[in-house]
C-alpha cells in the first residue's frame, strides 16, 4: 500500500511540473546572463525621438531623452537600456540579458505572430553597471503560457 502511494504521489508531481521557459537565457543559448530590471520613467513624461537602442549613462541624456523633469537616477552605480520597437498585438513583451559584454534584447511572443502595427513602444532597463558599453543582440522566442 505504501509503494503504491508512493507511486501516486510521483506521478502527481511530475505530472504538475511546470515546463521549462523557451524564452529563459538558458533555452536561448545566452547564458550566463542576467535578466535586466525593466524601469519606467513617472507618469506624465513622454519621449522626445526615442532612439532604436541606446544605453544611456548620465542624468543630463536621460533629461535630454525625456519631455519632463526625470526623477534622479543613479548613474554612479547603473546605467539605463532604452530600445524602441514596432509593436505587435501577439507579442507578449521584451525582456533583455546582460552578460557583461552584449545585452540581448528578447521578443516574446505568441506562436500565431500578428504583423507588426504602426505603434511603436519603449522600454527601459537597468544595467547594473556605470558607464555601461555593450554591444546588442536580439532573439525571439514563444511564450505560450502568455499568449490568449
Amino acid at each position: 500500500m505504501k509503494r503504491l502511494l508512493l507511486l501516486l504521489a510521483a506521478s502527481c508531481s511530475s505530472a504538475s511540473a511546470q515546463p521549462a521557459d523557451s524564452c529563459s537565457a538558458g533555452a536561448l543559448g545566452i547564458s550566463p546572463a542576467v535578466t535586466l530590471v525593466p524601469w519606467k520613467p513617472p507618469a506624465g513624461c513622454a519621449l522626445d525621438h526615442p532612439p532604436a537602442r541606446a544605453i544611456v549613462s548620465s542624468q543630463t541624456d536621460l533629461a535630454a531623452l525625456l519631455k519632463c523633469t526625470p526623477p534622479a537616477f543613479d548613474f554612479a552605480h547603473d546605467s539605463l537600456l532604452v530600445v524602441t520597437w514596432p509593436a505587435s498585438r501577439d507579442v507578449t513583451g521584451l525582456e533583455a540579458f546582460d552578460d557583461g559584454t552584449t545585452v540581448t534584447v528578447v521578443t516574446r511572443s505568441c506562436a500565431h505572430e500578428a504583423p507588426a502595427t504602426a505603434r511603436t513602444q519603449t522600454d527601459f532597463f537597468v544595467i547594473a553597471s556605470a558607464s555601461a558599453s555593450r554591444n546588442f543582440g536580439d532573439r525571439s522566442c514563444v511564450a505560450s503560457s502568455a499568449c490568449r
